[in-house]
């Protein structure tokens, strides 16, 4: 090979190597997608992409070219194999005759490895001899039956001393199509591994309808590009007069059918036509050196050698293609859920904002109705010190502790029955009354404390009155009326003034003071404290809004796929 011939064939191999490295994981922007990946959306998703990057990179990175051998079972594949290599080596018959893929490269020695099919066994050499090869890998038997021993074999690695096959180049001959299902199966494998599928047209049968439909399948997983076509002409005579012959009745009708029965699109079909039996003669005649120079193309970066990395390519859009279309469902899913997540939270909000407020109406309700009592108890009390009652405090703490039990009872029953009507997770009545009362009151209201001596029964008492709600804003408030109005019954007793004065005063400051404590225990900042005391006991949290952090990973992740696979499609022959 020249030097100009190395350079342009190290063209395509340095672009693919280019597109490889694009598609590593190991990149700086392919880590961060996976990353993105593994922590927002999970595991198992970052490993399947990733998977399909180092993948679809090996796959553009391998250096070896691969050239499948492939056709109808007798269609002549062996025969044009060994007219191009010069050697008469792999066996051939019109009866199908390679049941075992072989493998053909150059290479310093002469050799032929049995790679067994079952890896636990070690591979072997056989002699470099048609008849050793023949022994492994033909499906017929000296007896005339099928050789099932053919299936415990995987391939068979041959290297050839010398060999028009160019080195990083491997030629593989597959058993022929229409055989056996175990068979069709291994020519279907042999192809899909391949990088460039020659299929070999049979002149007297060309392009029968599985033919079609073989290759029909193979287009579609691996590019228009990925195929050209060897006639292999069965001549009259061998001569040159039944080339001529052939080229000139035969040859248009077989291209004909090619051309219209294989579909590469836009792709121009590539048709070489070689009599294998014949060239086999006479090397430089009959389509050997047309034939010989298309398979050099194919892996020498010029001419046909395109179709390799091409065909490369396609196969890497077509799995980038199937990696997009299941980030999509996840995609979709992800929305579906991100949507019904949402609208359930927004449901379990709209519930509890309307319980909250049913809630408070019911508070109201129940506060508005016992306010009565308590004020009535305030001016019993007040009305008990004009009389001469010595005591009158803790009447009023007994009578307000009355009004207190039952607002906890009235406001748990109320509530129990909101809580179910709007679908909220409320305790039993008791316990709810419970609740309230141990959590605004610590369980009991409680007018108790230390005043001065000569009031320490009516001034003590009342100094320290408190209801003790845990929000803070009714004890502030019953402390300060109640301890201004004893201040003043205080002040009163020191200036010594007449019984019937001071009576007066003290009668005063408990009604005063009273009255601030059924509007601590009945007005707006007790509804907004047992409002709050009760919904927080019963009303459903709204669980946190669902982030959308795993929808965008995905879709930066299938961005940057779809990203790959533009560059790969506008990537240059």
């Amino acid at each position: 090979m020249t030097m100009t011939e190395t350079t342009v064939r190290q063209q395509p191999a340095a672009a693919l190597a280019a597109d490889a490295s694009r598609l590593s994981s190991w990149t700086v922007p392919n880590r961060a997608l996976l990353a993105a990946l593994r922590q927002h959306a999970d595991g198992a998703v970052a490993q399947r992409v990733q998977t399909a990057l180092d993948e679809l990179s090996g796959l553009l990175a391998t250096a070896e070219t691969r050239v499948a051998f492939g056709g109808h079972f007798s269609c002549g594949k062996s025969s044009v194999i060994n007219t191009l290599t010069g050697r008469q080596l792999l066996p051939s018959s019109r009866f199908p005759e390679t049941g075992v893929p072989c493998l053909l490269r150059t290479g310093p020695a002469d050799q032929v490895v049995v790679v067994p099919a079952d890896p636990g066994q070690s591979a072997r050499r056989v002699p470099f001899t048609t008849e050793a090869i023949a022994e492994e890998v033909k499906l017929i038997g000296r007896d005339g039956a099928r050789r099932a021993s053919v299936l415990d074999i995987k391939r068979l690695d041959i290297t050839l001393r010398s060999a028009p096959i160019l080195d990083g180049t491997a030629w593989i001959d597959s058993p022929g199509s229409n055989d056996s299902g175990a068979m069709n199966e291994r020519a279907a494998a042999a192809a899909a591994g391949a990088d460039v599928l020659v299929w070999v047209v049979n002149s007297r049968q060309p392009v029968a309808e599985v033919e079609q439909d073989l290759l029909a399948a193979h287009i579609a997983a691996h590019g228009p590009a990925s195929v050209v076509f060897v006639i292999n002409a069965f001549l009259s005579e061998d001569s040159a007069a039944g080339w001529d012959e052939f080229l000139q009745e035969d040859l248009p009708n077989i291209t004909a059918r090619i051309a219209d029965f294989v579909d590469t699109g836009a792709v121009a079909k590539t048709v070489a036509v070689m009599s294998a039996r014949a060239a086999a003669q006479s090397p430089a005649q009959y389509g050997g050196p047309q034939v010989r120079a298309l398979m050099a193309s194919l892996s020498g970066g010029i001419g046909e050698g395109w179709r390799a990395p091409a065909s490369r390519r396609f196969r890497a859009v077509t799995r980038l293609g199937e990696l997009d279309a299941w980030l999509a469902g996840l995609i979709t899913a992800e929305r579906d859920r991100l949507t019904n997540a949402r609208a359930d939270r927004d449901a379990v909000v709209t519930r509890t904002a309307r319980f909250t407020a049913a809630a408070e109406q019911r508070v109201r309700q129940v506060l508005a109705r016992q306010r009565a009592s308590g004020s009535e108890a305030v001016g019993a009390a007040a009305r008990a010190v004009r009389s001469g009652d010595a005591n009158p405090a803790a009447g009023l703490e007994a009578a307000l502790q009355l009004v207190w039990d039952r607002i906890a009872a009235e406001v748990a029953s109320a509530i129990a029955e909101e809580a179910g009507r709007h679908r909220q997770h409320a305790p039993g009545a008791a316990a709810l009354a419970a609740s309230i009362k141990a959590a605004v009151t610590g369980g009991e209201l409680q007018l108790a404390g230390a005043g001065s001596a000569d009031d320490k029964r009516v001034g003590g008492t009342l100094a320290g009155a408190g209801i003790g709600l845990v929000a803070g804003s009714v004890v502030p408030l019953i402390g300060h009326v109640i301890g201004a109005g004893v201040g003043a019954v205080v002040g009163y007793a020191k200036a010594k003034k007449t019984h019937k004065e001071r009576q007066d005063a003290i009668a005063a400051a408990i009604q005063r003071a009273g009255d601030a404590a059924v509007d601590a225990l009945t007005g707006q900042d007790a509804v907004q404290v047992i409002t709050a005391v009760v919904t927080e006991a019963c009303a459903d949290a709204a669980p946190p809004q669902p982030g959308d952090e795993k929808l965008t990973a995905l879709r930066s992740a299938r961005a940057a796929l779809a990203a790959h696979a533009d560059e790969l499609r506008s990537a240059r022959p």
